[in-house]
């Protein structure tokens, strides 16, 4: 099987609708993987591109926990500083996906040696 996680930002226009479509978990515009595997014709969504997230158990961006290149961080006057920023951008994210996966293992063996 082949499979990849992939971010997107989904978004909700059922506002407009007289009732909330019967797979709605959450009512209306409370977002979730439902609306992706319902085909939901209220649902629209596009890519999360160059995003950082943690997710909670339903796969949903935990409030405040993603941040996503763009705005204040781009300062690039051209495509190719864009480049430049965002191969420092994706490098530095990487670093520190390591580095909490270093040492959240690391606290976990100290507690099972305790």
């Amino acid at each position: 099987m082949n499979f990849r996680t992939m971010l997107l930002e989904v978004y909700c226009l059922a506002k407009e609708a007289d009732k909330a479509p019967p797979y709605c978990k959450w009512g209306k515009e409370r977002i979730g993987i439902h609306c992706i595997t319902e085909r939901c014709p209220f649902c629209g969504y596009f890519g999360a591109e160059n995003e950082l997230a943690v997710s909670d158990s339903r796969g949903l961006a935990l409030d405040g926990s993603s941040i996503g290149f763009g705005g204040e961080m781009d300062t690039s006057c051209n495509d190719e500083e864009r480049e430049i920023l965002l191969k420092k951008w994706h490098d530095i994210c990487r670093k520190k996906i390591d580095e909490a996966y270093v040492e959240y293992m690391g606290e976990c063996t100290n507690k099972k040696g305790d």
